[in-house]
Parts: structure tokens; C-alpha cells; sequence
């Protein structure tokens, strides 16, 4: 049986650290707070 490589996995909230070329997901919490945080600001102009 031979040994794979652990799967590499980074949250949403540091996936901008994550190494070069590894795969990164969307994360459907952020775009929702960064569309509020949006419409919020423009609200508040």
C-alpha cells in the first residue's frame, strides 16, 4: 500500500495564504458578507 500526500485543505478565511497552485474553494459566506458590507456602505453615503 503505498502512501499518498495528506490533502491540503485552508479555510476561507486565510485562503489567501494558501500556497501557490493549491486549489481553493469559493466561499458563499464571504461573497454574501462582502455583498452586505456593500450595500451597507452604500446605505449609509
Amino acid at each position: 500500500m503505498s502512501q499518498s500526500q495528506p490533502r491540503l485543505k485552508t479555510s476561507a478565511m486565510i485562503a489567501s495564504i494558501a500556497d501557490e497552485g493549491q486549489a481553493t474553494v469559493p466561499a458563499p459566506f464571504g461573497v454574501a458578507l462582502s455583498k452586505l458590507a456593500r450595500s451597507a456602505r452604500k446605505s449609509s453615503a
